[in-house]
């Protein structure tokens, strides 16, 4: 494990999957769990972007309960893509950790996002009229 000594009583990831909304990162994070040496929890975590940061790594290790000693730990959350405070928290936390960073092509990621908002029932108005809305 790469944590430092402060870190030596927590299970907490070695890596963590960074990405926008529809840009793939759900599948990268399947794909990785099939591993029988990474572990991954099912939910996505927030904890870099919420105010659950202030409750400190005690109460973010909690997510990482059902470790059971696979060689790499890893976790996966879009928001972090995006929100101002994470990189700092996460550097803090672990400047070692490892980034997975998922990209995709801005116009299909946007169209891919459209259909997932529509199928919410969350937009009405074509791809189009969404676009010329938006700021």
């Amino acid at each position: 494990m790469i944590y430092s000594e402060k870190h030596k009583n927590h299970h907490l990831p070695d890596f963590i999957i960074v990405g926008a909304m529809k840009a793939g990162t759900t599948t990268v994070k399947d794909y990785l769990r099939k591993h029988s040496n990474v572990f991954i929890p099912h939910d996505e975590l927030f904890f870099f972007s919420s105010s659950d940061y202030n409750k400190g790594l005690t109460f973010y290790s909690k997510y990482f309960e059902d470790y059971s000693n696979e060689k790499i730990i890893g976790k996966k959350t879009t928001t972090y893509s995006y929100d101002l405070n994470t990189p700092g928290r996460i550097f803090e936390f672990n400047p070692e950790v490892k980034l997975i960073w998922v990209l995709r092509n801005p116009v299909s990621r946007s169209y891919s996002n459209y259909w997932h908002v529509v199928k919410q029932g969350k937009e009405r108005l074509s791809f189009e009229d969404s676009i010329k809305k938006e700021e």
